[in-house]
């Protein structure tokens, strides 16, 4: 999966390769509308991340203590990976 090791190897995280789909969930623009699949895996308990410029910027939070601005699919996708429901929306 390019896609996973081009986020996670700038912050020092090498997944399992153990990867389950969490959901496949619509986005809707004001022009085209696209999909978001999201995926799932572990990493080695040993492992932490290196902060880079991007990973600072983030704040980790408690699922009942998002933004409001966090969108509903995002929401979504967070609450389905706690539940462990693997659908397509």
């Amino acid at each position: 999966m390019p896609g996973v090791y081009s986020v996670s190897d700038p912050i020092g995280l090498r997944p399992t390769g153990n990867y389950r789909l969490v959901g496949v969930y619509p986005v809707n623009f004001k022009r085209r509308s696209d999909i978001t699949i999201c995926l799932s895996t572990q990493v080695h308990p040993q492992q932490e991340p290196e902060p880079t410029r991007e990973l600072v910027r983030y704040a980790w939070r408690c699922l009942n203590d998002l933004p409001a601005r966090v969108g509903s699919n995002y929401r979504a996708m967070l609450r389905d990976f706690r539940d462990g429901h693997y659908s397509v929306r």
